[in-house]
Formats: structure tokens, C-alpha cells, sequence
């Protein structure tokens, strides 16, 4: 079986995310592979910094959804 990639999409304080997290934390079946927002700001990336690959991206970037495959 292969493993599921999973990117969660945050823009606040991130419980929600670190839920997310921790739930597929010990899983074989899938796994978070980035934790991605448009608030540079946000207090998710702080507290998920030691714990998932984080991507800042802007509305103009994403419209175009190059950033997905980079």
C-alpha cells in the first residue's frame, strides 16, 4: 500500500493543524508532507516549525497553482 501525502492548508493559530498532526503522527497509511498558508503571520507556522515543511504563499501565486509542484 503506499503512503498518502497529506499538505494541510492553515491561516491562524493552527489547532486544527496540530490535530491534523498528531493524529497521522505515528500513521503507516499517510503522512503530512507541508503545512502550507498565505499569512506569513500566522501562529501556526511557530508552533509547526520542528514538525512539518512549511510553504508561505501569496493569493497571486497560488492562482496559477505552480507552487503544487515545485
Amino acid at each position: 500500500m503506499n503512503t498518502k501525502r497529506i499538505a494541510i492548508f492553515a491561516s491562524g493559530g493552527g489547532s486544527n493543524a496540530i490535530k491534523l498532526l498528531d493524529y497521522f503522527e505515528d500513521s503507516k497509511n499517510a503522512e503530512v508532507v507541508v503545512l502550507l498558508t498565505n499569512n506569513e503571520r500566522a501562529g501556526v507556522l511557530d508552533k509547526t516549525v520542528d514538525r512539518v515543511d512549511q510553504m508561505i504563499i501569496n493569493n497571486e501565486g497560488a492562482n496559477d497553482g505552480e507552487f503544487l509542484v515545485e
